[in-house]
């Protein structure tokens, strides 16, 4: 971290895309209050992410393949968005893995056009509630898991 430090303790990209993740592979139902919280936070972040992958992709030639195919990605990000409640702590579970893999996607076309993994804020190794992170990159994208 430089001597200059941010204000901004928003997760970046890959803090989003790590907890979105987290979420969907969970093999248990979530208490009401707990899948509450999550549906807020993934809701937040779309509403983040939708209008920095939109400049992204709008920077791009009409006839980018990679715009167009992130531009699907918002589209469907803002039906999803626009999902009622569902019945049932099932109903409502999918529906929040659903704005979760929406989140994730978003990520990878952000990281996709933009090169980076980290442009929505700060992100030196650890996430905003103070857990350590390590960082495993590939080709496309990097994933954050916590550190024991």
């Amino acid at each position: 971290m430089s001597t200059t430090e941010s204000t901004d303790t928003s997760p970046g990209v890959t803090s989003m895309s790590a907890a979105a993740g987290w979420f969907v592979e969970q093999p248990t139902l979530p208490r009401h209050e707990s899948l509450k919280m999550w549906s807020e936070d993934l809701t937040g972040f779309l509403e983040r992410l939708i209008p920095a992958v939109e400049v992204l992709a709008g920077s791009l030639p009409e006839d980018d393949v990679s715009a167009r195919a992130a531009m699907v990605g918002v589209g469907e990000a803002h039906r999803r968005l626009r999902e009622p409640g569902a019945a049932g702590l099932n109903g409502e579970t999918e529906r929040v893995r659903r704005l979760a893999r929406s989140v994730m996607a978003l990520c990878d076309h952000h990281v996709n056009l933009s090169g980076t993994s980290r442009p929505l804020s700060v992100c030196a190794g650890h996430v905003p509630d103070g857990r350590h992170v390590r960082t495993v990159e590939n080709q496309s994208h990097s994933v954050q898991t916590e550190v024991k």
